[in-house]
């Protein structure tokens, strides 16, 4: 049996094949609940950390309501990057030479504005979070993803 192994390292790769469909649907577990349960369920349990200003009663106030504002336009973005991206693809040549700097440049939609559409997403629908739960906590997570995207 031939095993292959690293070119440069001379690491033997062995163990079974995995089926073709399977990082596809890991992929797809990964789309539709983690990314749902980070972006959704983490915000709500940093929330339970420290107080919630503007909350009466275990309700929001009418202010931290406006926070589902940018939580509404900031959750849009992960599923509206990647369409966006596809829809392009006719655009692209049949083959591209592989080198440091793309070859071919999105400058329509979002990436007019950013070059990473998604981490501005990331950073309203936290900062939106952050206003509805009225949490410190949740306000700190969103100034880190400031910091660490920029």
């Amino acid at each position: 049996m031939n095993t292959p192994s690293h070119p440069r390292r001379g690491i033997r790769l062995t163990g079974p094949a995995s089926p073709a469909g399977w990082p596809s649907a890991v992929g797809l577990v990964i789309w539709l609940v983690g990314i749902p349960l980070v972006h959704g369920g983490l915000p709500w349990l940093l929330s339970q950390l420290g107080p919630r200003y503007g909350w009466a009663d275990g309700c929001p106030g009418t202010w931290n309501l406006l926070g589902l504002i940018p939580v509404a336009a900031g959750g849009r973005g992960p599923r509206l990057d990647p369409g966006l991206a596809l829809a392009r693809i006719g655009d692209l040549p049949e083959r591209m030479k592989l080198d440091l700097t793309s070859p071919y440049l999105l400058t329509s939609g979002p990436y007019a504005f950013s070059r990473n559409p998604m981490y501005v997403a990331d950073i309203v629908l936290w900062l939106g979070w952050a206003f509805f739960y009225g949490s410190v906590c949740r306000l700190g997570r969103a100034c880190w993803s400031c910091r660490r995207s920029g």
